[in-house]
């Protein structure tokens, strides 16, 4: 995933087990997930390799996260004004 669409894209198509990797950078939309995966196939949100420069920066909410069983990795998350909610 290289960008905020990309990742609005991947998450709706996304099913239980999928991992979707996000490429260095600065994403300006927040994180939004709203749907269920489950315990044995949850989502996993990480950053592409082991850089983990992958930066959600976002003037309010960075993340909202509403569905179950998923998981975010080496992600950072700079949310001016407001907190993340999960």
């Amino acid at each position: 995933v290289r960008n905020d669409d990309d990742l609005a894209g991947a998450i709706k198509q996304a099913k239980p087990g999928d991992w979707i990797s996000l490429r260095e950078g600065i994403y300006e939309r927040p994180l939004l997930v709203t749907k269920n995966f489950t315990k044995a196939a949850p989502l996993v949100i990480t950053a592409a390799g082991s850089s983990g420069k992958v930066i959600f920066k976002v003037k309010g909410l960075a993340a909202d996260i509403r569905g179950t069983h998923i998981v975010v990795r080496n992600i950072v998350f700079d949310s001016q004004y407001s907190a993340c909610s999960a």
